[in-house]
């Protein structure tokens, strides 16, 4: 697992048989990650098989936008560096629009189709259920062994 949020890592460093990278770079302390150039760099040495990010906003014509116009950049690392990206968010990012785009128009179609088939604002189990059927739909690893060991970069 490869982050730059403060709050995951903590979170993953306590789960056994899970390494954990952390990319470094300045802190923004509102929402405990880091981002930077450095934390970019650190990206462009590693692949991961998913991207999870969130997102504030996602729209079919202005794509995933998120309002912190620090963390877009390393947001759109962590997509280069994945073989799959899952947007992370309830419907109520749907059809809404932030200041940066992250992605465009097609990662937003894909997210929006999943997130309004399953999803209602705070609504934890039904989130879970989107990710488990995006998971087994669009799984890089696939043509692997079901034991593969998922490579993930989280934000």
């Amino acid at each position: 697992m490869i982050t730059n949020d403060l709050r995951i890592a903590k979170y993953v460093a306590g789960l056994p048989e899970t390494r954990l990278l952390v990319t470094g770079g300045e802190l923004l302390g509102s929402v405990f990650t880091l981002v930077g150039e450095h934390a970019i760099t650190f990206l462009g040495d590693y692949t991961a098989n998913w991207a999870f990010l969130g997102a504030d906003a996602i729209d079919p014509v202005a794509g995933i936008t998120n309002m912190n116009t620090l963390e877009v950049p390393l947001k759109r690392a962590m997509i280069t560096a994945a073989a799959a990206t899952i947007v992370v968010a309830d419907s109520s990012k749907l059809g809404r629009r932030a200041l940066a785009r992250i992605a465009g128009a097609e990662l937003s179609s894909a997210a929006m189709s999943q997130l309004s088939k399953y999803s209602r604002p705070g609504n934890v189990a039904e989130s879970r259920e989107v990710l488990r059927e995006v998971c087994s739909h669009n799984d890089p690893a696939s043509s692997r062994s079901s034991s593969c060991r998922h490579r993930c970069v989280a934000a």
